[in-house]
């Protein structure tokens, strides 16, 4: 398999990094949860410029998993991918999601698309992304490993 990861500016806790890590940390899980329908990316809002053939463009499309934490689901907004979503964004974007519900919770998922507020909530983002790609059973084990009390 190959990993795709689209990066803008990414900063994780260590200990967030290497949970993250290990749903992928030997050539079986690799196989298990990277696949040509799964992808992990981290979009600055002001670092992507969206090309018409765009990576994002396409998966979006493709319906494939996106995710987006802080100011950068507003590019999802920009480009109408948020239309009809639940949808949430760091304070003071919430006009940028056009045509989105905004909600106000930690993290918004809504089928493919994932969004989440900011810094302060990329724990229960972080733990979403990891729920698409295993299951509860996994998340659960994750939490323990980061001694988050929320989990």
């Amino acid at each position: 398999g190959n990993v795709d990861l689209d990066t803008g500016a990414v900063i994780m806790d260590s200990s967030l990094l290497k949970a993250l890590y290990g749903l992928i940390d030997s050539e079986e899980k690799f196989d298990q949860f990277v696949n040509e329908d799964s992808r992990i990316s981290f979009y600055g809002d002001f670092l992507y410029p969206l090309a018409r053939h765009s990576t994002l463009e396409q998966y979006y499309k493709e319906e494939k998993y996106i995710a987006a934490i802080c100011a950068a689901p507003s590019v999802l907004g920009k480009y109408g991918m948020l239309k009809g979503r639940k949808a949430t964004s760091y304070p003071g974007f919430e006009d940028a999601l056009e045509g989105a519900t905004y909600v106000y919770d930690e993290v918004a998922v809504d089928d493919f698309v994932i969004t989440s507020r900011g810094m302060g909530t990329a724990i229960p983002f972080a733990l979403e992304i990891a729920r698409y790609f295993t299951n509860d059973e996994k998340v659960a084990e994750l939490c323990g490993g980061l001694v988050y009390p929320y989990c």
